[in-house]
């Protein structure tokens, strides 16, 4: 669990990223420097990088502020009591809240595909954005916590990889998420086990009714 934000610290933070997907519209990642996003942000370098400590850090400052995003959209439309239906509807308000900067987001998604060592130090941050999402669908029950976050980040994962080339139906995004979500049903919400009596118990047992006989 993180250290908790002040309100003014998680107001920083969400104007980098603002000023860092505004910035992404016109140039690739590569090119991006903590410089040019805290000027965007009307922000102190000094305080951008004590924040951020690089432009890693602004990365990270936009997931958490989707997750924000998405946590004050999302609404359960559906009573169901099926925890994979209320998460696959809190992943697709997830998408929803980025068509606006669609171009910008999938170009840092794109980035981040080719540079696995930025994606590791990004690690913690899409795990709390995992829990996050877990938490807001009442699916944060089985496994433990974070390894429950671990298996959903990696079905969040595949579903990102598929939204960069979807159409705006998220047809594809859908279908790779629901799948997903199926298949690792049994592993996030493992049913309890029902105990079983042993067959020397089950003998005992018997042998008890004849001896009452």
């Amino acid at each position: 669990m993180g250290k908790r934000r002040s309100a003014s610290t998680v107001d920083r933070e969400t104007m980098l990223a603002r000023a860092a997907i505004g910035l992404l519209a016109k140039q690739d990642w590569s090119r991006l420097t903590l410089a040019a996003v805290a000027r965007a942000a009307k922000l102190p370098l000094r305080d951008a990088a004590v924040l951020a400590g690089s432009k890693i850090g602004v990365a990270g400052f936009v997931l958490r502020m989707l997750a924000r995003e998405t946590a004050g959209r999302y609404r359960a439309v559906s009573a169901s009591d099926d925890p994979r239906e209320r998460l696959f509807d809190a992943t697709m308000t997830f998408f929803d809240v980025q068509r606006s900067d669609a171009k910008a987001l999938k170009a840092l998604y794109r980035a981040l595909q080719y540079d696995p060592v930025t994606l590791l130090a990004l690690r913690s941050d899409i795990l709390a954005v995992s829990e996050e999402f877990l938490a807001l669908a009442k699916a944060d029950f089985g496994l433990s916590p974070r390894l429950q976050a671990g298996v959903f980040a990696g079905i969040l994962l595949r579903a990102v990889s598929v939204w960069l080339h979807d159409d705006a139906e998220l047809g594809k995004t859908m279908a790779r998420l629901d799948g997903d979500l199926r298949r690792a049903a049994r592993l996030l919400w493992p049913k309890p086990r029902q105990t079983t009596a042993s067959p020397a118990s089950a003998k005992m047992k018997k042998a008890s009714r004849h001896r009452k006989k």
